[in-house]
């Protein structure tokens, strides 16, 4: 049994009973739903804005309803670049369609449609399968190992999308790609644009 203060407490906390509570709108539908998507909503600088997390181990492909009414942008987190999130207006939000890699992050926020116009439309990804790795070197004093691999991309492909490599790790890896730091992950398989 609770101290009486904390039962006290418990009782006066608002639950779907309560009709200010059961009236609330969520940051955002899923249809189809995804058990494995989280949805952190907050307003910077005037701006309503939505980090998005697949927190799960496969893809999430949805179309995602956010309340609001004005243009969408998005920052794409990896290239640290805005783009443009045509959404079709409906009477419940701003729809749109929604693919997140398995552990991936987006963040989605308002801007005016002039801000939405000047921007480029999201990248069009062209996934590829995993190369085999080979060990090329191997530094015990530092505990590092270096992993080298080839892939073959046509010059066309490159034009049309932008490569996605999605690479299991074990433990962790700090990644270099053509010569570019390309972060650091854990075990988690991440996608490297």
């Amino acid at each position: 049994m609770f101290p009486p203060i904390i039962h006290q407490f418990i009782h006066q906390l608002p639950d779907a009973a309560h009709p200010e509570v059961s009236a609330l709108e969520p940051d955002c539908r899923c249809d189809p739903p995804q058990p494995m998507l989280r949805c952190a909503s907050f307003n910077k600088e005037g701006r309503a804005c939505w980090l998005l997390v697949n927190e799960g181990n496969t893809p999430i492909k949805t179309r995602l309803t956010l309340p609001v009414d004005a243009p969408l942008c998005r920052y794409e987190l990896w290239s640290g670049q805005p783009c443009a999130c045509p959404a079709e207006r409906t009477a419940k939000g701003a729809c749109l369609p929604l693919e997140l890699p398995a552990r991936g992050s987006l963040l989605l926020f308002t801007c005016t449609a002039q801000e939405s116009e000047a921007l480029p439309l999201p990248p069009t990804y062209l996934s590829l399968a995993a190369p085999d790795f080979a060990l090329a070197d191997e530094d015990a004093a530092h505990l590092t190992k270096t992993y080298r691999a080839t892939l073959q991309i046509t010059a066309t492909e490159l034009q049309t999308a932008t490569p996605l490599l999605t690479l299991r790790g074990q433990e962790m890896a700090e990644l270099t790609v053509n010569g570019q730091p390309a972060g650091v992950w854990r075990s988690d398989p991440p996608d490297l644009p």
